[in-house]
């Protein structure tokens, strides 16, 4: 099982999260996948060493994350809100 945690600050649109196991353990090199109808096609990032990630300048609108690494269930967030000059996460 993976958790993912967010934060928001106001800068410009992006959304970054950290990913971790249920020990609070970063999970390096996890799969991150972002989609939504304000994107032309989806975006991938993968996890750094610590467990971050970011996508950067994401038009407003509803999106969905999902995260993918071997050996754990596939995690699903759906609604994830971007508005205005704001880091979603």
């Amino acid at each position: 099982m993976i958790r993912l945690g967010m934060e928001q600050k106001f800068l410009q649109p992006a959304i970054r999260g950290k990913i971790a196991d249920l020990m609070d353990y970063p999970v390096p090199a996890a799969r991150v996948v972002l989609s939504g109808a304000k994107l032309a096609e989806k975006q991938c990032t993968v996890t750094g060493t610590e467990g971050y990630f970011m996508f950067n300048r994401i038009p407003p609108g509803s999106y969905t994350l999902e995260v993918i690494y071997s050996g754990f269930s596939k995690l699903v967030q759906r609604g994830i809100a971007v508005r205005d000059h704001a880091i979603t996460g």
